[in-house]
């Protein structure tokens, strides 16, 4: 097996950045699902309940912040005074981005996935857009044999 690519979600339920090298500790990737997005009840939310949020994508700037890119390219921080607004008229519901702090953190969490998986469900659902960032894992592994040097007997392009 050899890593195909390394993801980082800075903001639960956003999209990510794809990353070529990262820091990984014991609670995972460095930077990952850092900031929440909580809902007028003050709760945690998810892309379940406001589907909007899959549309935006982040990227860590510091401990505890990331930037929100807009589908129109429009940025601003997690930390930013009018980031509340900002995020809510993007979703078109009443949230805030706020530091991430889990009740019970995990004790390790680095989500991974295989390019074999990711082709069977592609091959399931023929009709689907599907790329490993949907599901959001840190890790995708290419997991064909034969296929550590990108070689086409994996049937497999090799990413940079």
């Amino acid at each position: 097996m050899r890593v195909d690519q390394i993801w980082r979600y800075p903001v639960e339920s956003v999209g990510g950045e794809r990353l070529t090298a990262a820091a990984v500790g014991a609670p995972g990737i460095e930077g990952d699902r850092v900031v929440a997005v909580h809902d007028e009840r003050d709760e945690v939310t998810w892309a379940g309940a406001i589907p909007a949020l899959m549309r935006l994508r982040a990227v860590a700037v510091g401990p505890g912040l990331a930037e929100l890119i807009l589908p129109d390219g429009r940025r601003f921080r997690s930390d930013a005074p009018d980031a509340a607004d900002r995020l809510s008229a993007a979703v078109q519901a009443a949230v805030r981005p706020a530091e991430h702090r889990p009740p019970h953190p995990p004790d390790a969490a680095l989500p991974v996935m295989t390019t074999t998986a990711l082709r069977s469900l592609g091959a399931a659902l023929p009709d689907s857009a599907l790329d490993a960032s949907r599901f959001r894992p840190n890790l995708v592994l290419d997991d064909v044999p034969g296929g550590v040097d990108g070689d086409q007997a994996s049937g497999y392009p090799e990413h940079e």
